[in-house]
């Protein structure tokens, strides 16, 4: 039972970080019509 916890308090957490990368994608790509191919680096 509690590795089924950690796994899905896991998948959250990658989930939301994922989110967040697509929707700083998504603003700067918005604002600037321009795709940023930095933007990744920061986060690796």
């Amino acid at each position: 039972m509690a590795a089924w916890f950690d796994y899905t308090i896991n998948g959250l957490i990658v989930g939301n970080i994922y989110a967040l990368l697509a929707v700083g994608l998504a603003l700067i790509f918005g604002v600037s019509h321009l795709i940023n191919f930095a933007h990744g680096s920061v986060y690796m």
